[in-house]
């Protein structure tokens, strides 16, 4: 379920491109840049209010005592009535948790614990190099596609942009392809295997764009190779490690830290996903494009090595640790 929830990203990114296309077209001008980002200002609105009626975990609750409304929150989860006399039972027996003895208070020194050094090692810089190529391709498409020169070089600004959109919305389409594989293959194969493949195969991706961008006749002449390296990008990172990084922090640590976890992970993962939208930029004026799909490779790898290096810290794929 958490990584058809993730999937949505993609049908989200499809939007965001459908969105730019149909603006491009409608009111053709310099300033759309303006109606684009005050979309996603009315989106965050939106899910800001809808955050608003969202219960609290029932193991969370039931953590901090509060059985009553453990139960309540979990029989409306459920459909099934669950009375606080059974999760009392459940917490007395273990299968609830506790907080982890002599630390009620979950802090970073918790994490970097010897007990959960390399849990924390496993959940953070995997997604931090999976989201500097994330944001670094993903929202870079129209830009590399143009740098690619794919647009025609006849046309104005708005003309090569909507090209360019259009060219970014088609390849988009695989990032859904590859959430809904992953959504059948993770529970099929595994979080670790899929995140180690998916890895893999962005490292692919890139080694097929950059192979384009390096032969002596130019990008245009290989599209087919171009089009598979962003496809099997797209395909691969969200078949594995985007669909991946989100669940392991929630199954490898206890409900006592558990949050404290899942936010340290994503918090690496955004100083990766600054350095992909932020320095992406720099790096193509100081070193080309050559440079860009260097740095995809390498990070690509990189989560590779980070999640074979801590894999056997996870041990059965559907078993949350509590200790």
């Amino acid at each position: 379920m958490t990584v058809a929830t993730i999937a949505l990203q993609s049908v989200g990114m499809i939007a965001a491109a459908l969105v730019g296309i149909a603006v491009l077209r409608l009111h053709p001008a310099m300033t759309d840049w303006r109606i684009l980002l005050g979309a996603g200002g009315i989106l965050a609105v939106l899910y800001i209010v809808a955050r608003l009626s969202l219960p609290e975990s029932p193991r969370w609750l039931a953590e901090k005592g509060q059985i009553a409304e453990a139960a309540a929150v979990l029989s409306s989860l459920t459909g099934v009535h669950v009375s606080a006399a059974r999760m009392e039972t459940a917490a007395e027996t273990g299968i609830l948790a506790t907080a982890p003895a002599g630390n009620k208070t979950s802090t970073l020194l918790t994490l970097f614990s010897q007990r959960y050094r390399t849990r924390t090692l496993l959940v953070s810089l995997p997604w931090l190099m999976m989201d500097v190529a994330t944001y670094g391709v993903g929202l870079f498409t129209p830009v590399i596609l143009g740098a690619l020169h794919f647009a025609s070089s006849g046309a104005g600004t708005v003309a090569s942009v909507y090209a360019d959109a259009q060219g970014s919305g088609l390849i988009d389409l695989f990032l859904l392809v590859g959430f809904a594989a992953g959504i059948w293959a993770v529970p099929r194969f595994g979080r670790i295997p899929m995140q180690v493949a998916g890895f893999a195969g962005m490292a692919i991706g890139m080694l097929l764009l950059t192979l384009a961008v390096l032969s002596g006749d130019g990008p245009r002449a290989h599209l087919g190779l171009v089009i598979a390296g962003f496809v099997l990008f797209n395909f691969a990172m969200n078949a594995g490690p985007n669909a991946t990084t989100f669940t392991l922090a929630p199954i490898l640590f206890p409900t006592g830290i558990r949050a404290s976890a899942s936010g340290f992970a994503a918090a690496c993962a955004k100083i990766g996903a600054t350095f992909g939208t932020f320095l992406v930029p720099q790096i193509q004026a100081a070193w080309g494009l050559v440079g860009v799909l260097g740095l995809m490779v390498a990070v690509s790898i990189g989560g590779l090595i980070a999640t074979a290096a801590f894999s056997h810290e996870m041990r059965k794929e559907d078993e949350i640790e509590e200790s």
